[in-house]
């Protein structure tokens, strides 16, 4: 998997979609599209700011191809979309309740 591969997944797992990741990164949406696109490569300053938002660096400049496959990254995707869904409207409900009591 290459850099820009896992720049891609690491955003997605962590935030809603590559907008809200921008936003959160503090950088325009298109020159995150860039590095995710593998048209650029972000600088030092990009990855300390993402190294301390979570993100294991020797992981995400690891191209090492072997580990996983790109229908093992979309299933984990999903999965972490539908965890974040439920997780969502869990959280609503219990503040649903929470307010009933008040």
């Amino acid at each position: 998997m290459y850099f820009n591969e896992k720049l891609e997944l690491w955003c997605l797992s962590k935030y809603k979609n590559l907008h809200s990741a921008a936003q959160a990164l503090g950088i325009p949406q298109i020159t995150l599209n860039r590095y995710t696109d593998g048209d650029n490569m972000p600088g030092t300053p990009f990855l300390i700011k993402i190294r301390k938002m979570g993100c294991d660096i020797n992981w995400l400049l690891d191209e090492d191809n072997s580990d996983v496959s790109n229908d093992d990254i979309e299933r984990n995707i999903d999965l972490l979309r539908k965890e974040n869904y439920l997780i969502k409207h869990k959280l609503e409900k219990i503040a649903s309740i929470v307010g009933q009591k008040k």
